[in-house]
């Protein structure tokens, strides 16, 4: 017997809810493995794409390592001109001002004075030099009657006979009454 094509649509049963919920079920799971399948791949792509982003970074960071090596000389030349620049400032604003003190002592000092030193130590300033006896019982004089020094006296007194004058080394010291600090303007302030 001769077989034939049927070309009409054959007859399926009514679905039963057996086959329903079969469908329904094989459908869910078909969503759900495309779902897994999509969430794979864009992790594989996320993942990808960091590491792309963190060999772009291992280069940066070389990179920049390497022009850190060699701005390290100037960085140590810049911290120890830092340091000296604090320890300066640090220093100038502990000593005394003496800028007042100074003009004090220039115009009280004779003329006749010759050979003269002046030395600041924080608050003691001594004073050295040449002269006749006449004005360095001047100098000291004032130096106890003023009001700029306090515990004044004449340390050393060397009288020298230089031709028809007596010449006379000197030396005063003064301790000076509280001294204004200095004070380091920058622009940061």
């Amino acid at each position: 017997m001769k077989e034939g094509f049927n070309f009409l649509k054959p007859q399926v049963e009514a679905p039963s809810i057996w086959t329903s919920l079969y469908a329904w079920i094989v459908n869910t799971a078909r969503v759900i493995l495309i779902i897994t399948e999509t969430a794979v791949i864009l992790a594989l792509v996320f993942r990808i794409i960091v590491d792309v982003q963190g060999k772009d970074l291992d280069a940066k960071i070389k990179t920049y390592e390497s022009m850190l090596e060699l701005r390290l000389p100037e960085e140590k030349k810049y911290l120890n001109l830092q340091g000296k620049t604090n320890t300066y400032q640090t220093a100038f604003n502990s000593l005394p001002l003496y800028n007042k003190i100074v003009s004090e002592i220039n115009t009280n000092i004779p003329k006749e004075f010759i050979k003269v030193n002046i030395l600041f130590q924080k608050d003691t300033i001594t004073i050295t030099g040449e002269s006749q006896n006449t004005y360095i019982q001047k100098m000291e004089e004032y130096l106890k009657g003023s009001d700029f020094f306090s515990e004044s006296k004449l340390e050393t007194l060397t009288i020298e006979e230089s031709q028809s004058e007596k010449i006379s080394k000197f030396n005063f010291t003064s301790r000076i009454k509280n001294p204004e600090l200095r004070q380091l303007i920058t622009d940061n302030e």
